[in-house]
């Protein structure tokens, strides 16, 4: 069975996800490493190894006691099997690719020997080699520059990156948010089950790293808002920061998410109305961004505040300030004005460039 057949009979698999995880071929199907495999094999806690023999489910018992099921035709389940940790993988339970390596030298048949082989080989693809605990910071920040440019391996590499976020060090962590948040504009639903260790890093006493959280929730939310919403205070706590660049990437990541989600923020505009008058100038010149992506979606959002717009972009200081100030007034009245012949009415999206230190910016003029 290939990829996509295991992960519907898994779907299908009647047993809470918490209680299992997937091994041997399965798994290595599952992470890319080979494409069929004759049958499933899963380890069980002993909450659902008890469940399953009082269901009649028993086959055997190993030498060490451990029970042994047989679910159906083509599942066969192992309780307590389990070396390293489990990761999500398209969704999934699975054990590691480090767990993989050390079950199949336990076993130690000739096929399993060949297949280290070719858990190793994947490993040293996705960047997860065995030793990274070891390797330098700059190593391992070069290994994610690649990986960041390599966009096909994305989605298999969301669990060797979230592990990252409990590196040691500051540099690799916020890296690996902003990664994870790229590759979950990509593919949300991979990146689902690592949202909480993001959101986490919004109470984070290093502003780089509440920065890179809430860009990184910015992104995610702009695939798939329900990603993130449990995350919303947390996220919104951010435009009161007391560092300017965490109140910018607050805006930033607000602006991705209104991309697609713009009437969730109908009860919070005087949030940005505030950050019109910030104390840092880089802050005072996005915030009217979010005014200009919302008008281009709901200009009756952005209606109340026209007045203010028009008078800080006729005599703020900063020119760039009046410029986006303007510019969000003129979207408004735009889109509440019928379209001219041959004019869409709807919004286009272009990319920009520009943001923090002079990188490209992560989200596109709306």
């Amino acid at each position: 069975m290939d990829k996509q057949e295991i992960k519907s009979i898994l779907r299908a698999f009647p047993y809470p996800s918490e209680d299992y995880w997937v091994i041997a071929g399965a798994a290595m199907v599952l992470y890319g490493i080979k494409d069929h495999t004759p049958d499933i094999d899963l380890g069980c806690s002993k909450e659902l190894a008890d469940r399953l023999e009082a269901e009649g489910c028993l086959l055997r018992r190993s030498d060490s006691g451990n029970r042994w099921f047989k679910y159906g035709e083509r599942i066969e389940i192992i309780e307590n099997w389990l070396r390293d940790s489990v990761v999500r993988v398209e969704g999934l339970p699975v054990v590691t690719a480090k767990g993989l390596i050390e079950m199949k030298q336990e076993l130690g048949r000739e096929k399993d020997i060949k297949d280290i082989q070719l858990i190793r080989e994947y490993m040293k693809r996705t960047c997860s080699l065995e030793g990274d605990e070891g390797a330098s910071e700059a190593g391992l920040y070069k290994k994610l520059g690649l990986l960041t440019k390599d966009r096909d391996r994305w989605e298999e590499s969301i669990p060797y990156v979230a592990s990252l976020l409990g590196h040691g060090s500051e540099k690799i962590q916020a890296k690996a948010l902003w990664l994870l948040g790229e590759m979950g504009l990509a593919h949300p639903l991979a990146v689902k089950d690592a949202a909480p260790a993001i959101a986490a890093f919004c109470d984070s006493p290093a502003p780089l790293l509440r920065e890179r959280a809430a860009v990184a929730l910015g992104r995610i939310g702009r695939a798939d808002f329900r990603l993130i919403r449990p995350y919303w205070a947390d996220l919104f706590r951010l435009a009161a920061d007391g560092e300017a660049r965490v109140r910018l990437s607050f805006v930033w990541a607000s602006e991705n998410i209104a991309v697609n989600t713009p009437d969730i923020y109908a009860d919070h505009m005087p949030v940005f109305e505030k950050l019109l008058h910030d104390a840092d100038d880089r802050v005072r010149m996005e915030a009217p961004e979010m005014f200009r992506v919302l008008a281009k979606r709901r200009p009756e959002l952005v209606r109340p505040f026209l007045k203010q717009l028009r008078q800080t972009g006729e005599s703020a200081g900063n020119r760039v300030v009046r410029l986006h100030c303007l510019a969000a007034v003129r979207e408004a009245e735009k889109q509440e004005s019928p379209a001219g012949p041959g004019q869409a009415a709807g919004p286009q999206q272009k990319p920009i460039r520009g943001g923090m230190n002079g990188r490209a910016k992560t989200h596109y003029r709306r």
